[in-house]
């Protein structure tokens, strides 16, 4: 589980398009299936430094498969990034 987390933060701050992005804090799995993770950010618990070099709060999802730690679905303040159809 702790290898699915650190992905999809790694995932999320890798969308950081002016660098100077906070890594998101830890997350409870929300995964309803035996197999499935869901991490979820509300908006402000991370920030990213945007054009201007003020701070962004930001929020984010992501969800996907423990076994094969294949992310399903990444949201970075609401935008998707990553969406495969199941």
């Amino acid at each position: 589980m702790a290898e699915a987390l650190v992905q999809c933060q790694e995932a999320i701050k890798g969308t950081a398009t002016h660098g100077g992005a906070d890594l998101p804090p830890y997350a409870k799995n929300y995964g309803s299936a035996e197999d499935e993770f869901y991490f979820a950010w509300p908006r402000g618990s991370f920030e990213f430094t945007n054009g201007f070099g003020g701070k962004e709060l930001m929020s984010a999802s992501c969800t996907g498969i423990l076994s094969t730690r294949t992310i399903t679905h990444l949201t970075v303040n609401s935008r998707d990034i990553i969406s495969i159809p199941h």
